[in-house]
């Protein structure tokens, strides 16, 4: 058996971008990431489940970092409950310089609008 201690070694990192600045992991950028989301009030009321989400992370994001993201609704689609449906999202996180560093393909369960007699 193999017992081998987890460390992240944030000094040993940070020293590879010195000339940058210090790089935060990228589980934390998708944190900040969807809180910037659910502060919009985007989802708030009809959000049910999250789904889950597929993340690829394109460049760090550096202590001093301001983030930006937008939010795309790339698919919906209706499920056998008729007050519910699946819409996925696409989140682009953007830095203060304007560059790409994570984007995120997000699913959520979200309370579908009472249908209104015609």
């Amino acid at each position: 058996m193999i017992t081998q201690g987890l460390t992240y070694e944030q000094h040993e990192i940070g020293a590879a971008y010195e000339t940058q600045g210090k790089p935060a992991p990228g589980a934390f950028t998708f944190c900040l990431s969807e809180g910037l989301v659910m502060q919009t009030g985007l989802i708030h009321g009809t959000g049910m489940s999250y789904l889950g989400s597929e993340i690829r992370i394109v460049s760090p994001v550096l202590v001093g970092d301001t983030l930006h993201v937008r939010v795309v609704i790339t698919d919906k689609r209706e499920t056998k409950k008729a007050d519910r449906g699946i819409v996925t999202y696409k989140h682009e996180v953007l830095n203060n310089r304007g560059e790409l560093v994570l984007e995120a393909t997000i699913k959520r369960m979200i309370k579908r609008a009472a249908a209104t007699a015609a």
